[in-house]
């Protein structure tokens, strides 16, 4: 597969931290993903992480954080918690399309020029 360079750096950031969030985390992501993250990563790159810092003052790129999502919604939240955070996405992503409609809507576009 071909991977940006910001993949791969996100790649490593992934994989830096699910190293520090320990065994727990990391036995419930599949192997496959782990073995790609690892193949895959940047290995010259050097992240801001610090073993010191709680996850939330971390310094990472926004692909890593999109996979981080990804992989806590998918494989380390509880089945109810997935079903809310899953909802929640949907309810986000019809109130932004509503927005785009309202804002870009076809029979609206040329009514100011009208008027």
């Amino acid at each position: 597969m071909n991977f940006s360079i910001k993949e791969r750096e996100a790649f490593k950031e992934v994989n830096e931290i699910i190293e520090l969030m320990g065994q727990e985390y990391k036995s419930k992501v599949p192997n496959q993903l782990l073995e790609l993250l690892k193949k895959e990563q940047d290995t010259e790159y050097q992240t801001k992480i610090k073993k010191e810092l709680p996850f939330e003052k971390q310094i990472i790129t926004r692909t890593a954080l999109i996979l981080l999502n990804y992989i806590n919604t998918n494989y380390w939240l509880e089945e109810e918690k997935k079903k809310q955070v899953r909802k929640d996405y949907l309810e986000n992503e019809a109130k932004y399309q509503n927005k785009l409609r309202e804002k870009y809507n076809p029979n609206d576009l040329f009514k100011k020029k009208q008027d």
